[in-house]
């Protein structure tokens, strides 16, 4: 059975309005996938676990300013502990003279980046620490000569950590609760190559 010209327009329609739809859907589909791409596409950085882009630690080492004056001391005097069960790491660094340095911090909800002391913090809790050689500690946060409305800050940045390997940088003045003095610890830097369990 013959059909009529405006059926033939009809139906020529239809295909070129389908032809139009599938490719419209083809393009669409194309740029999906393109996105997908750009978002799973690996880091440069092939240890990156949330790292930011930073670069791995080389070496372990520790170095600092106390008030202006270098801190540093051997690599086999520097260390790293993750506790499991809280989730959280102990960063050391002493001294023959019995000085030393304890930063701890809990991971509760994330990994790497700038964390902040806080007496009131009820998640990545952060406490850095300088002893000196008499045994005095210097600590961050504190309440400076017990005054509630004086208390003593830092920062913890942990630019890199792969469960293995952790490289952070820190400053924060040390504060007691016995005196008023502080001490300004600036510029530290601490990397450790082997994390203990």
């Amino acid at each position: 059975m013959k059909q009529s010209p405006k059926n033939y327009k009809l139906n020529f329609s239809i295909v070129s309005f389908s032809g139009k739809m599938v490719m419209t859907l083809g393009v669409f589909s194309l740029l999906l996938v393109s996105c997908k791409k750009e978002d799973t596409a690996p880091s440069s950085n092939s240890d990156n676990n949330n790292n930011q882009g930073a670069n791995p630690p080389t070496v372990t080492m520790f170095s600092a300013k106390i008030d202006g004056t270098e801190w540093t001391t051997d690599a086999a005097k520097v260390s790293a502990t993750f506790m499991a069960i809280t989730n959280s790491i102990i960063l050391t660094a002493e001294k023959n003279d019995g000085s030393i340095f304890t930063l701890q911090i809990n991971l509760w909800d994330k990994t790497t980046g700038s964390f902040k002391t806080s007496l009131s913090s009820q998640k990545n809790i952060l406490g850095l620490t300088y002893k000196d050689a008499k045994g005095d500690s210097w600590t961050a946060p504190a309440r400076i000569n017990d005054d509630a409305s004086n208390v003593s800050s830092g920062t913890l940045n942990v630019d890199y950590f792969d469960g293995t390997k952790i490289k952070c940088s820190f400053s924060f003045t040390g504060g007691s609760q016995q005196t008023a003095n502080t001490h300004e610890i600036k510029e530290g830097e601490i990397s450790v190559m082997t994390i203990k369990n």
